[in-house]
């Protein structure tokens, strides 16, 4: 699975209905099994990891779809999950609070 294979995050919970994966401790990523929307979904990581992502992700054949310098200083890498959901991995500068 995508999610537990390329990004690292262990499946807590998986039935007919859903998928759920645990984010380090900071909360859980939910999938519903029925979802038809794509969906944008952003994780967070210090700068200072950043480029160590980067290089993971394309030594794991993602494609990256762009990359974003924030006014703040933040930068967003942008990739999708192989069922089209857009996601974002993004270091602190990106809004006021974060």
């Amino acid at each position: 699975m995508f999610y537990g294979d390329v990004l690292g995050l262990p499946c807590i919970h998986e039935d007919h209905r859903m998928r759920a994966y645990d984010m380090d401790g900071n909360g859980v990523l939910l999938f519903s099994q029925d979802g038809q929307e794509p969906m944008h979904i952003a994780f967070s990581i210090s700068a200072h990891e950043l480029e160590e992502w980067q290089q993971h992700l394309t030594d794991a054949g993602v494609s990256l779809e762009g990359r974003t310098q924030w006014p703040r200083g933040g930068v967003s890498i942008y990739f999708r999950d192989p069922d089209g959901h857009l996601l974002e991995i993004a270091t602190p500068g990106l809004w006021k609070g974060y």
